[in-house]
């Protein structure tokens, strides 16, 4: 798939998840779609707000962040996450925010904080 946009990284597969850690810049939104297949998403260097965009029949996200950062979830799943929910960080309000959109059956949201 080419990226058009470089502010946005593409993940598609058939089967499978992804691993995926910025080595620069991150950048504004990562979406990754695949029928069967979670996503490990570490943006543990953040400084800006940033949306991931998970789509898939089977697989959830697991999203390391800073501990300052601020982590609002939104999407469906039967079980798993319904509607939206916010996670404050400790950097307050004004603290970079990762937004989750994760679309799919099964599968939800983990949020793991370093730091």
């Amino acid at each position: 798939m080419t990226n058009t946009n470089p502010n946005t990284k593409f993940h598609v597969a058939i089967l499978g998840g992804v691993d995926y850690k910025p080595e620069q810049q991150t950048p504004q939104r990562f979406v990754s779609v695949s029928p069967i297949g979670g996503a490990n998403v570490d943006f543990s260097g953040i400084d800006q707000d940033v949306t991931v965009v998970k789509v898939s029949l089977v697989g959830g996200v697991r999203l390391t962040v800073p501990a300052d950062v601020n982590v609002e979830t939104i999407g469906f799943g039967v079980p798993g996450l319904l509607g939206r929910r916010r996670f404050r960080g400790t950097g307050g309000p004004d603290a970079p925010t990762v937004r989750v959109h994760r679309y799919g059956i099964f599968g939800g949201v983990r949020i793991v904080r370093n730091g």
